[in-house]
């Protein structure tokens, strides 16, 4: 069920939708975490423009995912060469 949900990313209120609790769930901890960072950088860099404390924190979440991303991207391929060894063998 589609719910309507308010994320406060850096003191900013963002008006979403989420298609479940699992993506209002997703919403929350990626909002979580980009705030997170965002305050590291808003402590360490008061001159820096709101703006670009933003990217920054947006880019080091985003940098948390990769390794993740690439990681599944390895186990997808395992898992492809699996099921083809699997096939060959049942096919014998």
């Amino acid at each position: 069920m589609e719910q309507r949900i308010t994320l406060i990313v850096a003191d900013k209120s963002y008006p979403l939708r989420a298609e479940s609790d699992q993506k209002e769930r997703m919403y929350r901890i990626a909002a979580e975490d980009l705030n997170k960072a965002y305050e590291r950088y808003n402590q360490n860099y008061t001159r820096v423009s709101k703006e670009d404390k933003l990217v920054f924190a947006g880019l080091q979440v985003a940098m948390a995912a990769v390794p993740v991303r690439e990681q599944n991207q390895l186990m997808a391929a395992e898992v492809k060469s699996l099921e083809s060894m699997l096939e060959s063998y049942l096919s014998s």
